[in-house]
């Protein structure tokens, strides 16, 4: 499955989205529904970054690696950068 937007980026737009849910709901529903909304919002964000998060490595040690890359059969790496 094709990833549209990173894990950094979805922060970015996250926050904003976040901010102006909030605003838009407090100005016209109430900040009852406001405090419901953003936090419903903040959740899916939340359950968004968990699923495009970086997941477990396939090898689980740097000899299973070396091994896989040095056996000869083509080798796909993806490299992930968490700064």
């Amino acid at each position: 499955m094709g990833v549209v937007i990173n894990q950094y980026s979805s922060v970015v737009v996250g926050i904003p989205t976040l901010l102006i849910a909030a605003f838009l709901c407090w100005r016209f529903l109430g900040l009852r529904y406001a405090i419901s909304i953003a936090s419903v919002v903040l959740l899916t964000f939340f359950a968004f970054q968990v699923v495009i998060g970086g997941g477990t490595s396939t090898y689980a040690s740097s000899e299973d690696f070396e091994s896989a890359v040095s056996s000869g059969d083509p080798v796909f790496l993806v490299l992930y950068s968490h700064l």
